[in-house]
């Protein structure tokens, strides 16, 4: 492929290297995890020379305060693909579900989503909230070891796929009311009891332990 990826724009197929002429629209992309993403190999040198490249992350739960005094605000990126894994949530529109978003989480005042929300669909948006946070917070660690921020070694990935099971799991979660006065949560056992069985026992699965506990 390396004919296509230069100036050429060109493939050359058989042995009679007939010529195969990429359009001038065409554009190639091509993804892959982070390197030290288990089963990811480095990509050819020849490739990456051939390449303009571009990190895609998971967008901020936090919204950026333009003042110091401005209360959090939290985004609904993530929130908004897995409410449609809640029976309580799933019917919503996205504007909808914006909108109770907005309220329950962000605190804003808005009559038409007092006239939507009921004592369930607010507890739900509360428990995907806290998935969510619970998400971020582990992928802020899982960089911060890369980066060699942190000695903390956090290898795992916690990708949109755990935080679909972990939302999956939040009807079967029962709170002892032991675990309720240690301030265990429904969204923390779900995330511990998805995540932490994923983990051998050792530093990692501790250290996790004890973000979600700390959340």
């Amino acid at each position: 492929l390396n004919s296509l990826f230069d100036h050429d724009r060109a493939l050359f197929l058989g042995e009679d290297r007939a010529k195969v002429q990429a359009q001038e629209e065409v554009v190639m992309v091509g993804l892959q995890n982070p390197q030290h993403y288990m089963g990811v190999k480095p990509l050819a040198e020849t490739i990456k020379s051939r390449a303009r490249f571009m990190e895609v992350v998971y967008p901020p739960f936090e919204k950026e305060k333009t003042s110091p005094n401005e209360q959090t605000q939290y985004r609904s990126d993530e929130a908004l693909i897995v409410r449609q894994y809640i029976p309580e949530l799933k019917d919503l529109d996205e504007r909808e579900f914006q909108m109770l978003w907005d309220s329950v989480v962000n605190r804003r005042e808005d009559p038409r989503a007092t006239e939507l929300l009921t004592s369930d669909s607010k507890e739900r948006i509360e428990d995907v909230k806290e998935v969510v946070e619970l998400a971020n917070k582990i992928r802020e660690a899982y960089r911060a070891y890369h980066e060699g921020k942190s000695d903390e070694p956090i290898k795992f990935v916690f990708s949109l796929r755990e935080s679909v099971e972990c939302v999956c799991e939040l009807p079967y979660v029962e709170l002892t009311a032991e675990e309720k006065k240690k301030g265990m949560t429904r969204a923390k056992k779900a995330v511990q009891e998805v995540i932490l069985l994923k983990i051998p026992l050792g530093e990692e699965r501790t250290y996790l332990q004890s973000l979600v506990a700390e959340l």
